[in-house]
């Protein structure tokens, strides 16, 4: 079966990059989640930005930058893990924090066929 969402839980510095080149090279749809609402606006707009400077620079077409956010969308609350057939864990290095984190997201996937990545 083929990977068509992945699920990013961490929307800083790690999470943002991976949510880009999964969105614009591997053309994925992409859910960033993050516990602090602030944090994924600011990813997401860290994430247009890259994009902009991209183009500005000549190595993206303003419509595949304009494609490329139209596949990043904030992930409201961890139930929308449910969605994605990849989940790549990229919270801060805290162990129990990422351990909590991904027993709280299993919780949302129901047995579903997923790859889950740390």
């Amino acid at each position: 079966e083929q990977i068509r969402t992945i699920a990013v839980l961490g929307a800083g510095q790690m999470g943002t990059g991976i949510a880009l080149v999964a969105a614009q090279v591997a053309k994925l749809r992409v859910l960033v989640y993050d516990k602090d609402q602030k944090q994924i606006n600011r990813s997401l707009a860290f994430a247009s930005e890259r994009l902009m400077q991209n183009v500005r620079k000549g190595k993206l077409s303003e419509v595949d930058a304009e494609l490329a956010m139209t596949r990043i969308a904030p992930a409201g609350s961890l139930s929308y893990v449910d969605q994605a057939d990849f989940v790549i864990e990229a919270a801060v290095e805290d162990l129990e924090q990422k351990r909590s984190l991904l027993e709280k997201a299993c919780g949302y996937l129901n047995g579903s066929d997923v790859i889950i990545a740390s």
